[in-house]
């Protein structure tokens, strides 16, 4: 299953975006989420992310965006985008 994320993932969005994709995307192992269509991201978008992906039995993140990176690094958990 690929997941495609778009436009912002931000203190804003996140509330929304985690009540529809945690209850109906729990339990659904292999996915990717594909972070190409992210046009903003702060630290909410991050924190969802990655707790999406961990919701997702540990989801590969693909397209992560600079400004994901930039943030994942400030706050030392590069580790949880992995590696594209």
């Amino acid at each position: 299953m690929e997941l495609k994320l778009t436009g912002a993932l931000d203190a804003t969005t996140v509330p929304a975006l985690w009540t529809a994709h945690s209850n109906q995307s729990a339990g659904k192992d292999g996915c990717v989420i594909d972070l190409g269509g992210v046009a903003q991201i702060d630290s909410a978008g991050l924190a969802f992310v990655t707790a999406l992906s961990r919701t997702l039995g540990g989801a590969r993140l693909i397209n992560v965006p600079a400004k994901a990176r930039v943030l994942a690094r400030a706050y030392d958990v590069e580790a949880l985008l992995g590696d594209s």
